[in-house]
């Protein structure tokens, strides 16, 4: 089968060397060269690769945030095939992320012939009859994030997630015992990831929506929202305060 390959990263020299060693590998075609994430996703959506190798660190959209939009439109797109996504960085730290959005493989900047070529052998491995076993797998799974708490790396269930609330240029979990994590995401990352269970209520917060028991009307007039099991409360912006409700009453 023919691979169709679209490079994504920001450098036109980094961009050009990973065709040249693309381009050395049988059966594999490059059928796009994107400049930035926002060129990932377009061509993505025209071209349909089977395959995407994607760099993470780009002006304005980050790769992570470009995969997970394009793999979200995907799964909603009837008859839409997911691409399979290789990360290829000049960094190893954004490894646990890049394989919580299902990667083939992750490879490092420089990479070498080697690398591009059993990237492309181990996406290639999985059959489209695989991948459509895998995606059903995963509808019937509840989402989880990996997060680094008491000198381990667990896989969290969103359900015993409560909120996220950004601290600066960190974002905290708060977690329905009561704990709270300092996580490497970014909230827009988790409210794409996460859409169908959280919900911005402020700039700086999004919450579990099963989790929102009460709005209660302040006497200054602010509204809040409250959280259970913890109790925890939560300003809700007057931008978002529609939304809130929407939600909150469906």
């Amino acid at each position: 089968m023919l691979v169709r390959v679209l490079i994504v990263d920001d450098e036109p020299l980094a961009r050009a060397r990973l065709q040249r060693l693309v381009l050395n590998i049988d059966d594999v075609e490059v059928v796009g060269l994107a400049r930035n994430a926002r060129e990932a996703i377009e061509m993505n959506d025209a071209l349909s690769p089977n395959l995407i190798f994607m760099d993470i660190q780009m002006p304005g959209m980050n790769g992570l945030d470009a995969t997970a939009e394009i793999l979200a439109k995907d799964k909603c797109a009837e008859g839409m095939p997911t691409p399979a996504i290789v990360f290829c960085t000049a960094h190893d730290s954004y490894a646990i992320k890049a394989f919580e959005l299902n990667a083939s493989a992750y490879i490092l900047k420089p990479s070498s012939a080697s690398d591009v070529a059993n990237a492309i052998a181990q996406a290639s491995q999985l059959s489209q009859l695989q991948l459509a076993a895998l995606q059903q797998q995963e509808s019937y799974s509840r989402p989880t994030l990996s997060i680094k708490r008491n000198g381990a790396i667990e896989k969290i269930s969103i359900d015993a997630i409560d909120y996220f609330r950004a601290e600066g240029k960190y974002v905290v979990a708060g977690m329905s015992d009561g704990d709270e994590v300092f996580i490497d995401y970014t909230l827009k990352d988790l409210e794409v990831r996460f859409s169908d269970a959280f919900q911005r209520v402020h700039r700086s917060v999004i919450v579990n929506h099963h989790h929102a028991v009460k709005l209660l009307r302040n006497a200054d007039g602010t509204t809040i929202v409250e959280l259970l099991p913890t109790g925890k409360r939560f300003t809700v912006s007057r931008r978002l305060l529609s939304e809130v409700k929407n939600v909150f009453f469906s």
